[in-house]
C-alpha cells in the first residue's frame, strides 16, 4: 500500500522477494526513490489512480536488479479514508513470467509448424483422425487446414494403399519411427508421391502412443529426376558395355575395379580376371618408371592422354592410345584404343602416297594440293616438274612459285573458290591458253577434286597437264569437219554459181543484139551490161565467201551482228535451203557482239544443218514449207 505521496505503508514478503529486497524494510520509503528511473508513463498512471481511476495490466515487463526480464499481471486502485477521501493506492501483482515464456515458446513452435515448407500433421492414435494439420500439409492435399482437421488419416491415401498403410502404422507403434514412400490423394482426385515419416508419441499413462506426428514431403519431381538419372545411368552403362573401346575403372592406387567386355577382348582376358588386377600389369617392366610418372600427372592434372606400347594378359604387345580422367572420389576411368591397325593403315597410306608422288615425278604432269578458305588459296605441296608441262613455265622461282602464279589467274581462282563453296560439286577442270611470247599457243588443263570439306575451308587436289596436242587435234578435226561440210555443199554451190553465170550470158547476148540494131538503144544496152556486172559480183562474192570458209583463217575480232552472220550462213547453205523453209526471227534489237564472223557463221551453219538433218532422218522431202527451221535469238541476263 502507498500513501498519497507514493510512500510505502505496507507490503508483502512476496513483493519484496520479487524486487530482490527480501531483507530490506520499505515502510516510509518513496516508490520513486526506490525506482528513480521510472518512466513517465507509470508516474502518469499513478496520478490517474490518485484521482480515482483503477488501472491494470496483463503482461507488464519488469527488469530485475540482476538484469533478467520478468512479466507481471497487476492492478492498482485507490484506497479511502473513513471520511471517503483517497488515502493512497493499493497495488496487487502476480509474477506471470513462466506462463508468458511458455506461451511464447508455444507460439514459436506453432509459427514454426505453420511456416514449415513440408506437411506436418498430428493424428490421434486411437481414432486415426487428424487433430492438427499445418497449412503445407493441407495445401499438399488440396484442402484448407480446417478441412483436414477431424478427417481420417486414411482419406489422404489412395484406397489401394490402405492395407499397406495400416501395416506401416503398426510398425511405427512398435519401432517408434518409420519412413516410407506412398501415393497420397488430393481432394480433386489426383495423386502425388509423398515421402512420409511417422513418429509415435507416448504419454505417462501407458506404453501405447497417445498420438502420432506425421511429416509429408512431395517428391514427385525428385522421383522423376531420380528416374531420369537412373535411366541415364543405365544407358551410360549400356554404352560402356557395348563400346568398342577398352574401358576400365581403377581406384586411387591403380587397382582395376571394373572393365567392359571390349577390354577383355582387347587385353585377351576376362572381365572377372581384370577386376582386382593392377593397371601396371598392362605395361612392360621397362616402362614402369614412365607409367608411374604419368599416373602422378593424372592425379595432379585430373586428365592424361598418351600413346603406349601396352601388354596384353597373354604377354603380347600392341600400341594403344590411353585417355584417363580422375574422378572426384580419387578413382579414375580410362579409355584404351588399339591403334595397331591405325598405325599399319597410316604406314600403308604414306607408302601409297610416296609411290604416287614417285609416279608423278616421272610423268608429264604436276600434282599439287591446296587449302581454300575465306577467299585465300594456300599451296600445301607440289609434286612434279612444272617446266615439263609447258615452256611457258620458267624455273627461276621453282615449281611451287610457278604453280602459285598459275593458281592466282582469275580463271583458276574462280574454279577453286567455286569448288570450295559448292557442297555438291566434287570435281571440275578448266583449260587455259598460255602464250610465252612464241608464235604457237600452249594449253594447260587444271583438273581438280575436293578431298575434304569443313567449317574452316576445303582441301583440294589438282593435276596440271599439257593438252596442247589435244587442242591441236581438236582444231584439226574441226577443220576436217568444215571441209566435209564444204564438200557436201560443193555440188550445190556449183548450181548456185550457174544462176549468175547464166544471167551474165543471157544479159551479154541481149546487149550484143541491141548494139547490132540499125538504131541501137544505148541505155538499154548499158542496163544489160549493169546486169552482167551485178551477177558477176554476186558470183565473185559467193566464191570469196566459200574460200574464207574453207581456209578457216583466224581474223581479228570485230563487232558482228547476228543478222549478218545468219545471212552469210544462209548463203553457204543456199542450195540446201530449197528443200526447207528457214524463218528469220532474230529481233532487230539484238546487239552486235565482238567476235569473228566466220566462226559465228560456222555456229549457225551447224545449228541449222542439225535441224535439217533431223527433218531428213524422219520425213520425205515432199513439202518444203512443212519442213520449217526457225532461227530465234534473245539477250540473256
Amino acid at each position: 500500500m502507498f500513501d498519497t505521496a507514493m510512500c510505502y505503508i505496507a507490503y508483502s514478503l512476496v513483493y519484496r522477494q520479487s524486487l530482490g529486497m527480501a531483507d530490506q524494510r520499505l515502510t516510509g520509503i518513496s516508490h520513486y526513490d526506490l525506482f528513480p528511473n521510472m518512466p513517465d508513463r507509470w508516474r502518469d498512471m499513478h496520478r490517474r489512480c490518485l484521482a480515482g481511476a483503477t488501472e491494470r495490466g496483463e503482461e507488464a515487463e519488469y527488469r530485475r536488479a540482476d538484469g533478467s526480464l520478468s512479466y507481471w499481471q497487476w492492478e492498482m486502485r485507490p484506497w479511502h479514508l473513513p471520511g471517503g477521501q483517497i488515502g493512497g493506492l493499493v497495488l496487487f501483482s502476480r509474477d506471470v513470467t513462466a506462463s508468458v515464456q511458455h506461451q511464447r515458446a508455444m507460439q514459436r513452435h506453432t509459427d514454426a509448424l505453420n511456416n514449415a515448407g513440408f506437411g506436418i500433421c498430428i493424428v490421434d492414435a486411437a481414432s486415426n483422425r487428424v487433430s492438427y494439420a499445418n497449412p503445407a500439409f493441407a495445401a499438399l492435399h488440396g484442402m484448407a487446414p480446417d478441412e483436414v482437421s477431424g478427417m481420417s488419416i486414411f482419406d489422404t491415401y489412395l484406397p489401394g494403399e490402405h492395407g499397406r498403410i495400416r501395416e506401416i502404422i503398426a510398425e511405427s507403434d512398435r519401432a517408434g519411427h518409420v519412413m516410407f514412400e506412398a501415393l497420397r490423394l488430393r481432394r480433386d482426385g489426383t495423386s502425388f508421391l509423398g515421402l512420409t515419416a511417422i513418429t509415435g508419441a507416448r504419454n505417462d499413462m501407458g506404453a501405447a502412443p497417445a498420438y502420432r506426428v506425421g511429416t509429408v514431403l512431395d517428391i514427385t519431381d525428385q522421383r522423376k529426376i531420380r528416374s531420369a538419372l537412373e535411366e541415364k545411368e543405365a544407358r551410360f552403362q549400356s554404352y560402356i558395355r557395348s563400346a568398342p573401346l577398352c574401358v576400365t575403372v581403377a581406384d586411387a592406387s591403380g587397382i582395376i575395379l571394373e572393365a567392359n567386355p571390349a577390354a577383355a577382348i582387347i587385353l585377351r582376358s576376362t572381365v572377372e580376371t581384370l577386376a582386382g588386377s593392377d593397371f601396371r600389369d598392362l605395361h612392360f617392366a621397362e616402362d614402369a618408371a614412365e607409367v608411374d610418372a604419368d599416373f602422378d600427372i593424372l592425379r595432379r592434372d585430373g586428365f592424361l592422354q598418351r600413346e603406349y606400347r601396352m601388354r596384353r594378359c597373354d604377354g603380347t604387345s600392341f600400341w594403344a592410345v590411353l585417355s584417363a580422367v580422375m574422378l572426384g572420389d580419387g578413382s579414375s576411368i580410362g579409355f584404351l584404343q588399339d591403334v595397331d591397325r591405325l598405325r599399319q593403315a597410316e604406314a600403308a597410306r604414306r607408302a601409297a602416297e610416296d609411290d604416287l608422288y614417285a609416279v608423278v615425278q616421272l610423268g608429264p604432269g604436276v600434282l599439287y594440293r591446296v587449302h581454300v578458305a575465306a577467299g585465300r588459296i594456300q599451296l600445301v605441296s607440289v609434286h612434279g616438274d612444272v617446266a615439263r608441262i609447258s615452256p611457258a613455265f620458267g624455273t627461276d622461282t621453282g615449281s611451287g612459285g610457278m604453280v602459285t602464279s598459275l593458281l592466282q589467274l582469275p580463271q583458276n581462282r574462280d574454279l577453286l573458290q567455286g569448288m570450295a563453296l559448292t557442297p555438291d560439286q566434287q570435281e571440275g577442270f578448266i583449260d587455259l591458253p598460255l602464250n610465252p611470247g612464241q608464235s604457237e599457243i600452249r594449253w594447260v588443263r587444271n583438273a581438280v577434286r575436293v578431298t575434304a570439306r569443313g567449317p574452316h575451308g576445303a582441301d583440294i587436289v589438282g593435276y596440271l597437264s599439257d593438252i596442247t596436242r589435244e587442242k591441236d587435234e581438236q582444231q584439226r578435226l574441226q577443220r576436217v569437219g568444215t571441209l566435209v561440210t564444204l564438200g557436201e555443199m560443193a555440188t550445190g554451190m556449183a548450181h548456185e554459181l550457174n544462176q549468175p553465170l547464166a544471167s551474165i550470158s543471157f544479159a551479154a547476148q541481149n546487149a550484143a543484139f541491141i548494139l547490132q540494131r540499125t538504131a541501137p538503144q544505148i541505155e538499154l544496152a548499158l542496163g544489160k551490161v549493169d546486169k552482167v556486172i551485178a551477177e558477176a559480183k554476186r558470183a565473185s562474192d559467193l566464191l570469196d565467201h566459200l574460200k574464207v570458209f574453207a581456209r578457216n583463217e583466224r581474223r581479228a575480232r570485230e563487232p558482228v551482228t547476228w543478222q549478218s552472220a545468219l545471212q552469210g550462213a544462209l548463203d553457204i547453205l543456199g542450195p540446201r535451203r530449197r528443200m526447207f523453209s528457214v524463218r528469220d526471227e532474230l529481233p532487230d534489237s539484238l546487239p552486235a557482239v565482238l567476235g569473228e564472223r566466220i566462226l559465228m557463221e560456222q555456229v549457225l551453219i551447224n545449228l541449222i544443218g542439225n535441224a535439217m538433218d533431223a527433218y531428213e532422218a524422219h520425213d520425205a522431202p515432199n513439202n518444203a514449207a512443212a519442213r520449217e527451221v526457225t532461227v530465234r535469238g534473245c539477250v540473256m541476263g
